[in-house]
């Protein structure tokens, strides 16, 4: 699993990038006037790598078992609503399907490089494309049944939050879990699913499991913990009928 620090820089190297050429772009406007065709392939440029920052940070989720990570997948899953509805710029869902444009071109000369795979089922997800993004992933997993790739699809498949993909999501996690049983981020988001599904029984259990890897490894298991006093909560209130 990588390092939090290590995307974590990944992230910032990526921002220093993009407001470094902000600047340069801006600063070379002030001296000289420069042809429309220039400017706009340098906003296109500047609006591509904006997207690229956007899409980096998503990604560095699936490599971790960091609670707040998933509590802003969560948060990021409820937000999409807003570009199904509209409420995303033209330039920005431009920029993206310019994106998998260029991947799938990649794709028809690469066909079995499954992180092309991965990465258009990522820009799909960023365009609320779910069964484009779940086909995408599905060719991936096939070509290369990582773990982390089982939780993404999961996590792209649970934006819906029907009966049916709340199942396959699930399905998925515990396919992660037969590869590689300690996997934090398959643990945490298995947990989730199972609290928004009011299956607090299963949640505490799994997040039980989580806690005690964390412990096991000398980190603070305190957040997991939280969840899990909330769970119980619930589950006590259901019960008593509160």
């Amino acid at each position: 699993m990588i390092n939090f620090w290590v995307a974590v820089g990944l992230s910032v190297l990526s921002a220093s990038i993009f407001i470094w050429l902000s600047v340069s772009s801006q600063m070379k406007a002030a001296e000289v006037e420069e042809s429309n065709a220039v400017e706009s392939g340098r906003t296109k440029l500047l609006m591509l790598l904006g997207v690229l920052i956007l899409l980096l940070v998503p990604l560095s989720y699936y490599y971790l078992g960091n609670i707040e990570k998933q509590q802003s997948w969560e948060r990021a899953t409820n937000d999409l609503s807003d570009i199904s509805d509209g409420n995303t710029s033209l330039s920005q869902q431009m920029t993206i399907q310019t994106m998998i444009l260029g991947l799938r071109t990649a794709i028809e000369k690469d066909p079995s490089n499954g992180q092309l795979w991965f990465m258009l089922a990522e820009a799909y997800f960023q365009l609320r494309m779910i069964d484009l993004a779940d086909l995408s992933m599905q060719r991936a997993i096939r070509i290369d049944p990582r773990p982390d790739w089982f939780v993404a699809n999961a996590q792209i498949l649970s934006a819906r939050s029907n009966n049916s993909d709340m199942s396959k999501s699930v399905n998925l996690l515990q396919s992660a879990l037969s590869i590689q049983p300690d996997h934090q981020a398959a643990l945490l988001t298995l947990g989730f699913l199972y609290a928004r599904q009011q299956q607090y029984e299963f949640a505490i259990s799994v997040w039980k499991r989580l806690a005690s890897l964390v412990e096991k490894a000398g980190n603070d298991s305190s957040a997991i913990n939280e969840q899990i006093a909330l769970a119980t909560k619930r589950l006590n209130e259901r019960t008593n009928g509160g």
